[in-house]
């Protein structure tokens, strides 16, 4: 991501048509968000977080940069999930309690930056197409 930045494309948010998106939350730059996720009203995403299909992001929650949210994954009330966090499918992470694995960028988070650097590649791709 860094790389196209610095080549002068803009990364935007990647957001599924079927996701439901508050517009009362934020995200940063390169945000993925599949199919039939739920981000809630005051719920803040990271740069270069992936939501993965049916994820739910509640009230208030606050996720890191590079967290990747598991299919069926919710980040209960008033949550924080720290930077390069895996939540894995069908699990919850809650306030106060520890039931995300931490994984570094260059370890075993790979798929996840593979996942995104392709969803980036491919919507450059079709910029370029464009003559945006």
């Amino acid at each position: 991501m860094n790389e196209l930045e610095e080549n002068g494309y803009i990364v935007p948010p990647l957001l599924y048509p079927s996701a439901t998106i508050s517009s009362n939350s934020s995200w940063g730059r390169s945000v993925v968000v599949e199919a039939s996720c739920i981000v809630s009203a005051g719920a803040a995403i990271g740069r270069g977080a992936l939501l993965s299909g049916a994820s739910v992001i509640e009230t208030k929650d606050k996720t890191g940069r590079f967290v990747h949210s598991g299919s069926s994954a919710t980040v209960t009330k008033d949550a924080a999930v720290a930077d390069y966090t895996r939540v894995p499918s069908g699990r919850s992470s809650e306030r106060n309690k520890h039931r995300t694995e931490r994984k570094k960028a260059a370890g075993l988070n790979s798929k996840l930056f593979e996942h995104n650097a392709e969803a980036l590649e491919a919507a450059a791709s079709m910029l370029a197409e464009t003559g945006a």
